[in-house]
């Protein structure tokens, strides 16, 4: 089974135009490390400059992996949540929102955060759920 990944949702407008905003951004920074400030400047630069970089991993990168032995959630990159199919216990689909919520066995709800494809990832985590019933 392959690894499905899903990016947070927002339009095409919006994505292009924060691509825009931070790949200016980091550009702007870079001669600020490199050139002879001094030190504290450099840092500050070298802060933003990788602000950007992670502001445009947040924009691009996946959010949700479903993988062939559990979902992985990327929320706050670079952390991560490692679920396990049997210990999701249901899966429902927030009206209005158009996001998902996870029971776990255990009680606790996980609120993931909207994707681009809700219905594709919501088909994909119940039927790997079911997986383990038969």
């Amino acid at each position: 089974m392959e690894v499905h990944r899903y990016r947070l949702r927002m339009s095409g407008f919006t994505r292009i135009s924060r691509t825009i905003l931070l790949s200016v951004l980091a550009i702007v920074f870079v001669p600020m490390f490199v050139g002879g400030v001094d030190v504290q400047y450099r840092v500050l630069s070298l802060v933003g400059f990788a602000c950007s970089l992670y502001g445009l991993r947040v924009l691009h990168g996946p959010t949700i992996e479903v993988r062939p032995d559990g979902l992985t959630i990327l929320k706050h990159w670079p952390f991560r949540r490692d679920l396990r199919w049997y210990q999701i216990f249901a899966v429902d689909v927030v009206p209005g929102y158009w996001m998902l919520s996870i029971e776990l066995n255990s009680g606790e709800r996980i609120d993931l955060p909207c994707v681009e494809e809700v219905d594709d990832l919501f088909e994909q985590i119940e039927s790997r759920r079911h997986l383990l019933d038969a």
